[in-house]
């Protein structure tokens, strides 16, 4: 019965729409830590006032790190910079730089299953070139909530985790699987989405969606 609560959690919290790490920390408790690289396959696609924007797929870089602080307790940080192009007659580039700090509690933990919540606040900026010039947009702050959760596929060493929130200028979900090769070592494989919106720059309002695959790998100090 517990299992199919943070199920259902986890399935509602996707419908919400909302901000993405790896394979998170499940032990909560000072001295715990947990630090993630993944190499995302990311699509951008800008909205602004005057229209739209796609650009090519390319491999960028994010980060993750949570740690342990007291029992139940956590704190994370998480970001990204992905950059992407668009070749041709409209040539033109986009950035994104994303960067949250949260604060974790632990809802809920047995042997296969891992639930808690997180609040916090999300920094995001644009930059952007084209034909015409370029431009950034001025750095939004904001605050976002979400749940974070893990089920164990035992006896393996295969693990599901999901991340989910919202925030007033932020949307997000990850979903992905890891694998615990090492003691300490997991691989993951998963498919993050992101948006950050009301961006203001060059006169308009600018929202900003990456989304893609990712390959990564997670650290853990449990």
């Amino acid at each position: 019965m517990k299992k199919l609560f943070i199920t259902l959690s986890l399935l509602l919290s996707f419908l919400m729409a909302s901000a993405a790490l790896a394979s998170p920390l499940t032990n909560y408790r000072p001295g715990s830590f947990a630090a993630s690289l993944d190499m995302q396959y990311s699509k951008l696609k800008g909205e602004a006032d005057n229209g739209s924007n796609s650009f090519d797929k390319k491999w960028n870089l994010s980060y993750d790190a949570e740690a342990g602080i007291a029992p139940k307790f956590a704190l994370q940080i998480n970001g990204m910079n992905p950059k992407s192009d668009r070749t041709g007659s409209d040539k033109a580039n986009a950035k994104l730089q994303n960067f949250e700090v949260k604060a974790k509690y632990q809802l809920w933990k047995n042997f296969n299953t891992f639930l808690s919540a997180y609040a916090g606040v999300a920094k995001n900026k644009v930059k952007y070139d084209d034909v015409r010039g370029s431009f950034s947009t001025s750095s939004k702050t904001s605050p976002l909530v979400g749940l974070t959760g893990a089920v164990k596929l035992a006896p393996s060493s295969f693990k599901l985790y999901a991340d989910v929130g919202v925030g007033t200028k932020t949307a997000s979900w990850d979903v992905g699987v890891s694998y615990s090769f090492l003691r300490n070592l997991e691989f993951d494989l998963g498919y993050k989405w992101y948006k950050a919106k009301d961006l203001k720059g060059n006169g308009e309002k600018i929202d900003l969606t990456n989304k893609g695959v990712y390959v990564g790998v997670t650290v853990k100090f449990n």
